[in-house]
């Protein structure tokens, strides 16, 4: 039962981080999605993974170079 579990959440986790790279590719197009927040020229979003872990995304363009600030699992309880 354990290894299902944790085979679960290693897709849940793929998963996330898929959709993140497709909202990257977005990003860098010029397409900022609805659930894209832009501030001081950082853009952040997250995936959800489960209902407790979200994958939280920040990028950042300067000087036409692209860095990836964090790209980390979180917490999404509150």
């Amino acid at each position: 039962r354990m290894s299902q579990v944790s085979a679960e959440a290693v897709q849940a986790y793929y998963e996330a981080d898929a959709k993140a790279e497709q909202t990257v590719a977005q990003i860098k197009s010029g397409e900022i999605p609805d659930h894209v927040s832009v501030e001081d020229g950082i853009y952040s979003f997250s995936e959800k993974i489960s209902d407790t872990l979200c994958l939280y995304v920040e990028l950042e363009l300067r000087e036409g170079e692209w860095t990836v600030l964090r790209w980390q699992s979180v917490s999404s309880v509150r």
